[in-house]
């Protein structure tokens, strides 16, 4: 199935109201210069929710790091098959089953060794999560090449973070098969 406008636009509706919840944050939509990301439909559904749309510099192929480095991160990751997913059915499973551990169990250093349904789940480790990404991106820990990676050195204080012991071995990683 070919991804419309249509179906941009209800995706992004229900994902809006699921994490807008009790947010009044501005929220800004980041896409690629797809037919379906330039629709007048998601256009229009996206100025009705109050998001703002932008968009790469057309020729730029790396303009959205972020999911440039997610992606890297997924086809290196632990049990990815070294031929590729077979079939669609595969790799929707294939993909779950990733996303499930990496926002579930593994430690991002980027977020203080917590995981990001730790940090978006609030609770204590929310102030701490966002201390530790803005303080990341201002500079005040830039040593060496990648400061945001290996310059934040504070924990946050949680009883659900897995024990520093467990890091040190390398167990937090589960294999997916």
């Amino acid at each position: 199935m070919r991804e419309g406008g249509v179906e941009a636009a209800a995706l992004m509706d229900r994902a809006c109201w699921r994490e807008r919840r009790g947010h009044n944050k501005p929220l800004v939509l980041h896409a690629d210069n797809g037919a379906a990301q330039k629709a007048h439909t998601l256009k229009s559904k996206l100025e009705t929710l109050g998001i703002m749309p932008s968009h790469s510099r057309p020729g730029v192929s790396d303009d959205n790091a972020h999911i440039e480095a997610w992606f890297r991160t997924c086809k290196y990751a632990p049990g990815y098959p070294p031929n590729g997913l077979e079939d669609i059915d595969l790799a929707r499973q294939w993909v779950l089953t990733f996303v499930t551990w990496y926002n579930g169990e593994h430690l991002h250093s980027s977020l203080s060794f917590v995981t990001p349904e730790q940090c978006h789940s609030g609770g204590k480790s929310t102030r701490r999560c966002g201390s530790a990404i803005r303080c990341a991106g201002n500079g005040s820990h830039a040593r060496g090449r990648w400061p945001t990676r290996f310059g934040l050195t504070r924990r946050p204080n949680l009883t659900s973070a897995t024990p520093h012991d467990l890091l040190r071995k390398g167990q937090n990683r589960r294999i997916l098969k």
